[in-house]
């Protein structure tokens, strides 16, 4: 291969690496977010049982059956959720042996607070147990 060929040859490779580079390199800050898309919608509570059975939410021991205010509640253990908030699944139903039905609560700011269930249909969770 001749001088010419090969000077040719890695110079070509050289402007390839610094186009790649520059391309992959991108902005040197990320674009500001805007925290609300962040924040995950918040379902009210049904009524007064489900706000009772919120603020007793950090002392229910995990798979542990207790009854609030008129309800037979069942919380999982807590885990961190991909939100960046600690969650936990929360069973539901009445005294009297009622329908159950299932719950995600998640905390910030030591505030609990139910979530849309992303799995599960629209309107399911807004029955009476």
């Amino acid at each position: 291969m001749s001088s010419r060929l090969h000077h040719h040859y890695a110079t070509s490779l050289i402007g390839l690496a610094v186009m790649v580079t520059a391309a992959c390199a991108g902005p040197d800050q990320p674009p500001p977010r805007n925290p609300d898309l962040w924040r995950p919608s918040v379902s009210e509570p049904v009524d007064g049982a489900e706000r009772e059975i919120l603020l007793e939410l950090p002392s229910l021991a995990p798979g542990q059956q207790a009854s609030i205010a008129g309800r037979v509640v069942v919380a999982e253990a807590p885990y961190p959720a991909a939100s960046a908030r600690t969650c936990r699944e929360v069973h539901i139903s009445s005294d009297a042996g009622g329908p159950e039905r299932a719950r995600l609560a998640c905390r910030e700011d030591d505030a609990w607070f139910f979530v849309p269930e992303v799995f599960q249909p629209q309107g399911d969770h807004e029955t009476e147990p």
